[in-house]
């Protein structure tokens, strides 16, 4: 990607004139009077390092080799000239800058490509012919700080103005096609200083946007009055403001995010407020809320991610969410689910939450239906999820009871037939061991037997061998 030059307002910012270039001996800088070492072998980093743990109100960084330095205050840099060529720093003060920063730009009638271009981190998506007044629209409508015009009657060019600063990034093709190519996307500061505090009444009229609802104050108006044109719009906003200590704090009253932006370059600076995305938080103190009974504690400062975590991980059947458009805050159940206000009961306020039950519904949705490019779509998807996953669950538990009483039955079945092979086996089967002792006991018989009748049969003939 590639960066266009940002100059920003209320701030003294030096880029090193050349890359930072590593010493071969020890030398110094000098930073507002404050001497930092360069020593021999030093990268950048080292040298970042030993700036920013020098508590000199001065913020070192790099831009690839070479060395930044930004400061609410005015930078002067001296020092030797070694330790100024290794940190690529020239001598010299640099003031704070003041004034609007602007810039024009040259684009074609119609973008001849798609391409995508950031403004102050905000991108914005330009389509094949989309004309100047379509970018225009896209970069007023992207939340930057940056407002952008038609330079003039015939609209041939595009202006940027913002309070604050002015950072265009993209690849070389999106800022050339933007034209900011040959410029770098450079800016230009003017001399003229801008109030940034609210001084007790506005300077001039300012227009600004809120949650995307454009205000005018009147040129003239006191802090209250601004104040109370919030206010007034607060249905609409969703903000409502108050004057603390002198200053205008805005509240949301819903717990969504506040954005704020400028519809005219320089309105918020004149109210002491700044362009961007303010994300809701418990500003004054501890609180609580209680739901389904349980209560949950938050702390002060807490943020709606912090909240939600808070609440998920609390046993209550109830699951939060931020809505990533406003940042507000939902909470779910596939329940009836009661919300109410905890123990220090400013929970609910806070929130922008009301006590009561809310009672659970159903909706029968086909998978082709569920939409989850929203919080409460992929929470209804989640809960189909979960609907289904038990109905497996329950019919897996049925399935695995008839299993069982079929093993049971088989198990069953088996020692039956077991017993009865047994058994029969216990009539049919020859035991060997008695049949086998009955045979030899009756061969012993019959050999005595036999020896008997021999002996008896011999008896005649010696009784005829006598008479002889």
């Amino acid at each position: 990607l590639t960066t266009s030059a940002v100059q920003v307002l209320g701030e003294a910012k030096v880029t090193g004139s050349t890359n930072f270039d590593d010493p071969d001996a020890n030398s110094s800088i000098s930073l507002n009077g404050t001497s930092i070492s360069v020593l021999k072998g030093d990268t950048v980093d080292d040298l970042m390092g030993r700036i920013n743990s020098a508590d000199l109100g001065i913020t070192a960084s790099k831009a690839g080799t070479k060395l930044v330095l930004a400061s609410a205050s005015k930078i002067a840099i001296d020092g030797s000239a070694a330790g100024l060529t290794a940190a690529g720093l020239e001598k010299g003060t640099t003031q704070v800058a003041t004034g609007n920063a602007e810039g024009l730009f040259t684009t074609a009638a119609a973008a001849a490509a798609d391409y995508k271009i950031s403004f102050n981190g905000k991108e914005i998506s330009v389509a094949t012919g989309d004309t100047r007044q379509n970018i225009v629209d896209k970069i007023n409508a992207s939340g930057s700080g940056v407002t952008a015009s038609l330079a003039d009657a015939a609209g041939a060019k595009i202006k940027l103005a913002s309070a604050n600063e002015i950072s265009i990034t993209g690849e070389a093709a999106a800022l050339t096609a933007f034209g900011a190519g040959d410029t770098g996307g450079a800016v230009k500061v003017k001399a003229a200083p801008v109030t940034t505090q609210f001084d007790g009444k506005t300077a001039k009229e300012a227009s600004i946007r809120l949650n995307g609802e454009e205000m005018t104050i009147a040129a003239g108006s006191k802090i209250e009055d601004v104040a109370a044109s919030i206010n007034q719009n607060s249905d609409a906003t969703k903000v409502t403001a108050e004057v603390k200590n002198g200053r205008l704090q805005l509240s949301s009253t819903d717990g969504a995010a506040i954005k704020l932006e400028d519809a005219t370059a320089g309105s918020l600076a004149q109210l002491g407020l700044k362009a961007g995305t303010t994300e809701a938080k418990l500003l004054d103190e501890d609180t609580s809320i209680s739901l389904n009974g349980t209560e949950i504690k938050l702390a002060k400062g807490a943020d709606m991610d912090s909240i939600v975590t808070s609440i998920n991980s609390a046993s209550t059947g109830v699951t939060a969410s931020k809505d990533p458009v406003d940042g507000s805050l939902t909470l779910f159940s596939d329940k009836s689910f009661s919300v109410a206000d905890g123990k220090d009961g400013t929970g609910l306020e806070a929130l922008g939450l009301t006590e009561g039950t809310t009672e659970a519904s159903t909706e029968v949705k086909s998978i082709s239906e569920l939409d989850i490019t929203s919080a409460a779509g992929a929470q209804e998807a989640l809960q189909a999820l979960d609907g289904a996953l038990q109905q497996v669950d329950s019919m897996r538990a049925e399935l695995g009871a008839v299993q069982n009483r079929f093993d049971s039955t088989i198990s069953n079945l088996q020692n039956i037939s077991e017993n009865a092979s047994a058994a029969r086996g216990r009539i049919t089967d020859t035991d060997y061991a008695a049949e086998s002792a009955n045979l030899a006991k009756n061969q012993i018989m019959q050999q005595a037997g036999t020896a008997m009748l021999a002996q008896a049969n011999q008896l005649p003939q010696a009784v005829l061998s006598l008479l002889q």
